[in-house]
């Protein structure tokens, strides 16, 4: 399981598709929900990216990168036998309250866990 706390632990692998269809593995950091319900999953990539050395010379050199992935439409999607349990999650507190309004007046089924 992976404990954000523990710098030995490795996230875990989500798949990413690009706007171009290619898709790749990156490391689940946090998710978050928004106002209006959608998931987003924040991802690390590692590129490689240019690097001029002293002398002019240019070299790449592997550097992370971190973005947003919406859940929605498969651009973040799980991959099977990843536990994503650890992933630190937040949720928009305007959402919590309206869901939480709805359980009480029986008009919602109450939040539903991406990814649990």
């Amino acid at each position: 399981m992976f404990d954000r706390t523990d710098p030995g632990s490795n996230p875990p692998q989500v798949t990413i598709r690009l706007p171009d269809g290619q898709t790749l593995r990156a490391a689940a950091r946090e998710r978050r929900q928004e106002a209006d319900a959608s998931w987003w999953m924040k991802v690390t990539v590692t590129l490689l990216v240019q690097n001029l050395t002293a002398g002019g010379r240019m070299t790449s050199e592997p550097e992370p990168v971190s973005f947003w992935a919406p859940l929605a439409g498969g651009v973040c999607s799980p991959i099977e036998g990843q536990d994503y349990s650890g992933v630190p999650t937040t949720r928009d507190p305007g959402l919590l309250r309206r869901q939480a309004r709805a359980r009480e007046t029986g008009r919602g089924r109450g939040p539903r866990q991406e990814w649990a």
